[in-house]
């Protein structure tokens, strides 16, 4: 149904491998090290169009008036010879933004789509079906930021169902098993006139942010362990169906990861090139990974993945996190459209509450490294200071263990872990802190601040999961009104039309009527 020519762009693709010979750990350590995220997505983008020009690949199908209205986005369409094509008498049409993509040293199929339009729905569960697919991976939320990222397109609850008319298909919600971040469903698809029926499973990853990545790798191959543990990527099925919202950015990331770790497992690292597979993935389907931020988390989870089935001695998330993450952590966060992230800091308060805070034992958190003098004001002498961290107090020497103060200018030998000095804690109310003290969090304290940020997650997203329900509930109930309304309509025209025929009747009866009293009185 998918006609793919072999060998797209193999040539160009060899031509332009951008680590040459090294082997898949050198690869990883080079980007770490150089950091040349931005640098190294802006020559994939620019080899990719390249390799869409010269070998001519065409999305006409995507550009005809009438499929047009199928696509989500204006920019993200399927190439002619890997987009898939919809089958049967019963649609009329044979086009579904969605592509088949080939990984053949890996031995995998993937289909990539969009996330389905209330108007595709049910050429989505036929490519489901056409397709044989035992799964369908969704990597999106219906509502993300206010914003619709695709149709509700399966029964909400288990026990409810829904009907595709349109296509003659049939899905039941059977159980809904959720998780921190995933969902897992089974769903049974039916055709309506034959009366056969397969399970479909439905993994729904819950937690990721679009044009984003997941906080950890960890819980992104937790959910490919799921997919994988349920057979549903296995030569032996159809290929399974992955979506998010435009079926590039989020979807690109999970098949890189996925076939790239399959291939480690067959091959070893040595000949795994990464950016390389991806190239060749965005022959099948355009824009495959669409941020700089998902082309690194795309390595973080391979090397970890690889590292923790004992393929690789790379440890990205202890080894390099220090002297990366700590350091690139505000630029990221200010150039990614990640909602995953932490909310800022508040502004600095008065001078009292900061006082009252080092008096309690509250961390002083300053992200960015800004001196503590700048925090207090130019003069940094409260009018609270005689309040300050006493370094004789067991309490303020538990609260300054926590917060570690480093001062390259102090003497070696301070009394706390990390070192304030004494004379300068005892002196804080008529001394100013130098300007080289910057509070820097421990491990144990990221830890905790993790822990913090996931208990305020799950609570947003119970608050969220609320609101799409409410949000749901209501489109039913103002579909269903709608409903009724052209059934009342349809009705009461339908009266009106088939009385049409009795008025006429009585009608010409009572003029016979006239007539014949007329000629009477006329002639008699």
């Amino acid at each position: 149904m998918v006609n793919i020519r072999g060998g797209l762009g193999n040539s160009l693709l060899s031509s332009a491998s951008l680590f040459g010979d090294l082997n898949m750990e050198k690869e990883i350590e080079d980007m770490f090290s150089g950091n040349r995220w931005k640098e190294a997505y802006e020559d994939i983008k620019v080899i990719s169009d390249r390799t869409e020009k010269s070998e001519g690949f065409s999305k006409a199908e995507a550009s005809r008036v009438e499929n047009m209205r199928f696509n989500r986005y204006r920019d993200v369409n399927p190439y002619d010879h890997s987009r898939v094509v919809l089958n049967g008498e019963q649609v009329t049409t044979d086009y579904i933004n969605a592509s088949l993509v080939k990984v053949p040293r890996a031995n995998r199929k993937y289909i990539l789509a969009q996330g389905p339009l209330p108007l595709t729905v049910g050429h989505f569960w036929l490519t489901v079906w056409q397709q044989r697919s035992k799964a369908v991976l969704m990597l999106n939320r219906v509502f993300e930021k206010g914003q619709p990222k695709c149709a509700q397109y399966w029964p909400v609850a288990a026990g409810e169902s829904m009907t595709f008319e349109d296509v003659g298909l049939k899905v039941d919600h059977v159980s809904s098993v959720p998780g921190d971040h995933h969902t897992v469903r089974k769903f049974l698809l039916s055709d309506v006139e034959t009366g056969e029926s397969r399970e479909i499973e439905h993994f729904h990853y819950t937690t990721w942010p679009d044009f984003g990545v997941p906080q950890c790798p960890d819980t992104f191959l937790e959910f490919l362990g799921a997919v994988r543990d349920s057979g549903s990527l296995d030569e032996s099925v159809g290929p399974p169906v992955v979506h998010c919202s435009a079926g590039i950015g989020r979807s690109g990331t999970f098949v890189l990861v996925d076939s790239c770790l399959v291939m480690v497992a067959k091959e070893g690292p040595g000949p795994v090139k990464i950016q390389d597979v991806l190239l060749e993935m965005r022959t099948y389907r355009m824009g495959l990974i669409q941020t700089e931020f998902q082309l690194k988390f795309s390595y973080e989870a391979i090397a970890e993945g690889a590292r923790q089935h004992g393929h690789v001695n790379l440890n990205i998330l202890s080894e390099l996190s220090s002297r990366q993450r700590v350091t690139a952590s505000s630029d990221d966060s200010e150039d990614s459209d990640d909602d995953d992230a932490p909310p800022p800091l508040p502004p600095p308060r008065n001078e009292s509450l900061i006082a009252s805070a080092f008096d309690d034992g509250v961390e002083m958190n300053n992200r960015g490294g800004m001196p503590i003098d700048a925090i207090l004001g130019n003069g940094g002498n409260s009018s609270s200071g005689s309040s300050g961290a006493d370094s004789s107090s067991p309490d303020s020497a538990t609260a300054m263990n926590k917060t570690t103060l480093s001062n390259r200018s102090s003497n070696a030998s301070s009394n706390y872990d990390g070192g304030v000095d004494n004379g300068k804690t005892e002196g804080a109310s008529s001394s100013q802190p130098s300007s080289e003290q910057i509070p820097i969090l421990k491990n144990h304290k990221m830890e905790e601040k993790k822990r913090e940020m996931e208990l305020r997650r799950r609570n947003q997203r119970g608050e969220q999961r609320l609101a799409t329900e409410e949000k749901i509930a209501e489109m039913k109930r103002k579909s269903h009104e709608a409903d009724e309304w052209k059934a009342r309509k349809a009705g009461w025209w339908g009266r009106a039309v088939s009385a049409v025929p009795l008025y006429v009747g009585l009608a010409g009866l009572a003029g016979m009527a006239y007539y014949m009293a007329y000629y009477r009185s006329a002639t008699g």
